[in-house]
């Protein structure tokens, strides 16, 4: 069996700000495309020297034989933050609206 490789999938900075704080900008292996790599991807990468970035474009569809693996404890806790901040950022424009008509 060939040994398998670590890959970290990322959406391409064209696609607009990250939503998770601490983010920084990094290429995709693939395409070359900046992408960005939260902190937690960050730390999943040092660990296993020879991982690989992906964008979305270049990592889908996935070989027959990829393994995906599940986001990690880290990985949730900064999606779960991205989505209460975002949240917190609409009630709070939705907030003014109401008060301002």
């Amino acid at each position: 069996m060939a040994e398998e490789e670590l890959v970290i999938v990322t959406r391409r900075v064209e696609q607009g700000l990250t939503l998770v704080a601490g983010s920084k900008q990094d290429r995709c292996s693939e395409c070359g495309e900046p992408v960005w790599v939260s902190p937690s991807s960050v730390r999943v990468m040092e660990d296993n020297p020879g991982s690989r970035i992906l964008c979305l474009q270049c990592a889908l569809p996935t070989p027959e034989d990829a393994v995906v693996l599940p986001l990690d404890d880290n990985q949730v806790a900064e999606i779960e933050a991205a989505v209460r901040r975002e949240k917190a950022k609409r009630i709070a424009a939705f907030a003014r609206r109401w008060a301002d008509d």
